[in-house]
């Protein structure tokens, strides 16, 4: 996804998330010209090129990007993270593959799913996968923040590996093809397949089942059930074989460690290996809401899909799978770390009394407008400030400029652009009488020289008074943007919301286009930009699902959101999954199978997607 900085020679890239394709976070590279120093007025020195190093994993960004997105910030700009997914995507044994590509160089880094690494040798992490004990998303992130986590991470250094922390992961479910899987005898006799896990092996063998490792993504015929996530059963489309989701029951965690190649992290500066650390421990909390949010809204489609029913398990069936397991944990419990372990999670559990983890039942359709309730001072705005309406201490490139702002149902979103800033925010709007309240869920910037004023969870409080359509807005406080108080800001037009509503069964389905180096060009870009900016892209609309991808020459870019739809614009939200993420927003307009995006007011939107009319083919 990419959005041109304006005035300058760089173009930026972000991502929404997207099951099993890419994910890319980039940071602003060298070249732009550079910004004028406040104090003496000279060129302050154009940014020095970032590290980048590739991340490979079996399928699905989204379970990566809480650690991938923030390490440029962390590491000041001179990191970042390049994600490779589908790697050995297709292969039953492929975290053993991956794993020895990080050790040979092949790849940077690597995220591997905890209950793999018993196959490659590596025992510290079998307590995270013991049958039944983690059941819950709170259990699950309180015991990823533990001081366990840390002496876990130093079992993977004789393998010439770097543990770079732990994400949760979403909690897989077993998937019944012609019966439930509920109790022990549903699974006597069954083939299940599943992961690759070694613990997970010997599960199912107590529980009487034949398992069988199965590629990601791969075919299940033949088998009589699955233990995989929602995200990935509604992803893989299992849900057209198999026909039983079983809600409440997890079978085991899989929560992701996050590693590197030893000579590639001892090459990094003491900065960016501690930006790979703290981004990977800041991300439970973020990543544990990423896999909460997929998982309600993938079991949604399911239902809307109507091809599963979501049984129970009964207390009296988890009961006796819990009695037929305790081999495992007299196995696992040989090794003494590993007791220890799990006597510690069993504790935290008992502690936390956490209910276990049941899938969303079914719900309501698509989404079709924002959350929240309207205003009286919903609307689109616009404000131009000089310099000279700002005192001299206030006069940064951040705060004058031309502004656009949109206040719909609720929430807030702004772009703010000058001769040497592009930044943007978004956040909860309250109204009482005649104060407005903003809360900051995410802010970022193509170009901030003096830093992007906001920050994810800053409250901005204004009086407000309108007189026509200019809102004038008060701070009784220090003002956090000056500019808004400098100048009212004009009313130029609705909110998405105050408009009649597209009909979003227009829109839904599969559509291309495709994108040129000619057009990149045409559009103001640089031949640097076709790399990463060119090639054919694909967009799916499926229920309150959007999913795209586009194949550039330097690799595959996508992205994942949930749609929602306000007069004729149409909004990609990763809010709801990742504060760090941001929406996009656009006009949307489709006439005889041919969809026309054009840029919305008040945000973003990825630059190439409204260049052409997309044509739909499904």
């Amino acid at each position: 996804m990419r959005w041109r900085s304006i005035g300058c020679s760089f173009a930026r890239m972000r991502t929404l998330l997207w099951v099993a394709l890419p994910l890319v976070a980039s940071l602003p590279l060298a070249g732009c010209s550079g910004a004028v120093d406040k104090a003496g007025g000279k060129p302050k020195p154009a940014p020095r090129k970032a590290t980048v190093l590739s991340l490979a994993l079996r399928a699905d960004p989204w379970e990566v990007n809480g650690f991938a997105e923030p390490v440029s910030r962390l590491s000041h700009g001179t990191l970042r993270i390049v994600v490779r997914p589908r790697w050995r995507y297709g292969q039953a044994r492929y975290a053993s593959g991956l794993i020895g590509d990080v050790r040979a160089g092949r790849v940077d880094l690597g995220a591997a799913e905890s209950s793999a690494w018993d196959s490659v040798g590596v025992s510290s992490f079998r307590a995270l996968g013991a049958p039944l004990l983690i059941d819950s998303y709170a259990l699950q992130a309180q015991v990823l923040e533990s001081s366990m986590i840390r002496e876990m991470l130093r079992g993977l250094r004789p393998l010439g590996l770097v543990g770079l922390g732990v994400l949760p992961g979403q909690l897989p479910r077993p998937l019944g093809v012609s019966r439930p899987l509920l109790g022990r005898s549903d699974f006597a006799g069954a083939r299940i397949g599943v992961q690759q896990s070694l613990v997970g092996d010997e599960t199912l063998r107590m529980l009487g089942a034949k398992p069988q490792w199965i590629a990601g993504g791969g075919p299940i015929a033949g088998l009589a059930g699955i233990a995989e996530p929602t995200s990935w059963i509604e992803g893989g489309r299992y849900d057209r074989v198999g026909k039983h989701l079983t809600t409440n029951l997890v079978l085991w965690a899989r929560p992701i460690v996050l590693f590197a190649n030893k000579s590639v992290f001892a090459r990094l500066t003491a900065l960016q290996r501690r930006a790979l650390e703290q981004a990977a421990s800041d991300a439970v909390t973020g990543q544990t809401n990423t896999d909460l949010e997929f998982e309600r809204s993938d079991a949604g489609v399911l239902c809307s899909d109507r091809r599963l029913r979501f049984p129970l398990a009964r207390p009296a069936d988890l009961a006796l799978l819990r009695g037929a397991v305790r081999p495992v944990y007299e196995q696992l419990e040989r090794d003494r770390q590993t007791r220890r372990f799990i006597a510690q999670i069993e504790t935290m559990g008992a502690r936390l009394r956490a209910s276990q983890s049941v899938v969303p039942s079914c719900g309501g359709g698509v989404s079709s407008s924002l959350p929240g309730v309207a205003t009286a001072l919903d609307g689109v705005y616009a404000l131009t400030v000089t310099a000279r309406d700002l005192r001299s201490s206030q006069r940064l490139p951040e705060e004058y400029g031309s502004w656009q702002i949109v206040l719909d149902r609720g929430r807030f979103r702004l772009t703010e652009r000058s001769d040497q800033a592009d930044w943007f925010a978004q956040g909860l709007v309250r109204v009482s009488g005649d104060e407005m309240t903003w809360t900051v869920v995410a802010a970022d910037g193509n170009r901030a020289p003096d830093g992007v004023p906001l920050r994810s969870g800053e409250r901005l409080r204004f009086r407000w008074r309108r007189q026509g359509n200019a809102l004038s807005l008060v701070s009784e406080a220090k003002p956090v943007l000056a500019a808004l108080v400098a100048r009212p800001l004009v009313r130029v037009g609705d909110a998405p919301g105050q408009q009649p509503l597209e009909n979003p069964a227009a829109i839904q389905g599969t559509w291309v286009t495709n994108v040129s180096g000619a057009d990149i060009i045409a559009h103001g870009g640089h031949k640097g930009d076709i790399r990463d900016s060119a090639g054919p892209l694909r967009l799916t609309v499926r229920g309150n699902r959007c999913r795209w991808t586009q194949h550039a020459p330097d690799g595959d870019h996508s992205g994942v959101g949930i749609c929602r739809f306000a007069g004729d614009t149409f909004e990609v939200d990763t809010t709801p999954v990742s504060s760090a993420s941001l929406p996009m927003f656009f006009h949307w307009s489709v006439y005889h199978d041919r969809l026309t995006f054009r840029r919305a007011p008040g945000w973003f939107s990825i630059w190439n997607w409204t260049f052409h009319p997309w044509r739909k083919i499904g």
